[in-house]
């Protein structure tokens, strides 16, 4: 498993693992003199990026002062940044990986705290964290700040500062979506090779409109992705493929979805963690299949 794609069955313990935030959403959560009431995030947002990264996230903002969820991160081509290593895997021990250069991409849980400023206005952080290798398991992590003002049950805009560069995340309150598990099918366009590809999407319980992708290409396949759905009519979606059991690649891509069809049409990257990803651009349209043999 490369730096791009968090393995799911692994998901809740590592936000467990992330301590030093929840100490530092107490701080924020107690400045004095602030008036909390009259514009509190509270709740669960569905959140669409744009900006020097695109992309879906659902983040859960808590009364104590923490926010945590998950996004799946689809970087601009324009954006041109290749990231950074701010340093090994959550336990801190000599398993170390250091890499030069690495871009963010795919799905990733986070966790952090936030507060308000002077202003009555959200502010925060939070920790990205990517499985870069299951032996030793080691991380990847980026950290993001934000600001912007809430209306309650209305709608949330944050202006955040990631590794990649600046970024805007338009939020509105989350809701249960219409159910679309079941079986799909997807043309990938790289270059000027096409490939058919066949998954299924699964319901992840702890995320409102997630889904579990397993799916299968020409030679290989994507046992353990991620897809995102956005009451903004975006779908995301992230995972590594491997040939045999050896990765090879992670695509991570978002795009419009069409609710009348089931379909989007998606672009993104397809590529291996590394300074020349943001280059390796991919089309990937995707369809509910409406029977399947």
């Amino acid at each position: 498993m490369k730096a791009g794609q968090l393995n799911l069955h692994g998901l809740r313990r590592h936000l467990r693992l992330a301590a030093a935030c929840g100490s530092a959403a107490l701080l924020l959560s107690g400045l004095p003199g602030v008036s909390q009431a009259q514009n509190s995030p509270v709740g669960t947002w569905d959140f669409v990026m744009s900006g020097a990264r695109q992309g879906v996230a659902y983040l859960t903002f808590a009364s104590d002062g923490s926010v945590s969820g998950g996004e799946i991160v689809v970087p601009s081509p324009s954006g041109g940044y290749t990231g950074r290593n701010v340093g090994g895997d959550i336990g801190r021990n000599n398993n170390t990986t250091t890499l030069a250069t690495t871009n963010l991409y795919g799905y990733c849980p986070v966790s952090g705290p936030w507060g308000f400023d002077s202003r009555g206005r959200v502010i925060g952080f939070y920790q990205e964290i990517v499985m870069m290798s299951e032996t030793p398991p080691t991380f990847f992590t980026n950290g993001v700040s934000f600001i912007g003002p809430a209306v309650p049950g209305r709608r949330m805009t944050l202006m955040a500062q990631s590794p990649m560069g600046p970024v805007t995340m338009h939020g509105i309150p989350a809701v249960t979506l219409p159910d679309i598990s079941g079986s799909w099918y997807g043309i990938k366009r790289q270059g000027k090779v096409s490939a058919v590809e066949f998954f299924t999407l699964s319901p992840v319980g702890d995320l409102p409109n997630t889904y579990e992708v397993v799916g299968t290409g020409p030679g290989y396949s994507y046992p353990n992705g991620t897809a995102m759905l956005s009451s903004q009519n975006k779908f995301a979606m992230g995972f590594d493929e491997v040939i045999s059991t050896n990765y090879d690649s992670t695509r991570s891509v978002v795009g419009p979805f069409i609710r009348r069809t089931l379909s989007a049409t998606m672009t993104g990257i397809d590529s291996p963690p590394g300074g020349a990803s943001l280059t390796n651009l991919v089309n990937f349209r995707v369809t509910r299949r409406t029977s399947v043999p």
